[in-house]
C-alpha cells in the first residue's frame, strides 16, 4: 500500500509509511519555516537552472539521475535499487534528496523527475522514474 503526501503544493507518493515519515522529516529539515520559505523564494528570487540544482545534489542523488539518463530517461525501481546498491525504502531516501534539493531551490521536483506506477504481466506494481524530456539535457549538463 502506498502513502501519498502533499508538501509545498507537490504530491509525493511513498511505498511505505516508514518512507513517508523519512520524507517528511527530510523535507522539513531543509527549511526553517516550511512552505512559506519555498513560496517566498519562488516570488523574490530568480530560480536556479536545473543544471545548477543537479550540480548541488549529493553523489547518490546524482548517481540515481545518471542511471535514469543512461536507461533512456526512464528507469524502474528494481534497476535503481540494484545500481545504487540500496534496499527497500533506501531508494526513497536517495530520491527524497532530489526532491529536497528541488524544493530548496523553489522549483517543482517534477521538473527533475517524475514517478509513475505500471503493472507488470504478473500483476506486480512497477515504479517508474522518468526525467521529463524537456529537462534531460539540463540534467545531463549538471551530471558532468
Amino acid at each position: 500500500m502506498s502513502v501519498r503526501l502533499e508538501y509545498g503544493g507537490v504530491s509525493i507518493e511513498c511505498e511505505t509509511a516508514e518512507e513517508a515519515v523519512f520524507m517528511v522529516r527530510m523535507l522539513a529539515s531543509g527549511s526553517t519555516n516550511g512552505r512559506s520559505q519555498s513560496a517566498t523564494s519562488k516570488t523574490t528570487s530568480k530560480q536556479p537552472s536545473l543544471t545548477a540544482i543537479v550540480k548541488g545534489l549529493g553523489d547518490k542523488q546524482k548517481s540515481a539521475l545518471r542511471h535514469i539518463v543512461a536507461a533512456g530517461g526512464t528507469a524502474n525501481d528494481t534497476l535503481l535499487r540494484q545500481k545504487l546498491n540500496v534496499e527497500g525504502s533506501g531508494l526513497g531516501g536517495v530520491l527524497g534528496g532530489i526532491t529536497k534539493g528541488a524544493a530548496r531551490a523553489g522549483i517543482d521536483p517534477k521538473r527533475l523527475f517524475q514517478k509513475s506506477i505500471d503493472t507488470g504481466a504478473d500483476g506486480e506494481r512497477i515504479r517508474l522514474y522518468t526525467i521529463p524530456e524537456e529537462a534531460i539535457e539540463e540534467v545531463r549538463k549538471g551530471l558532468n
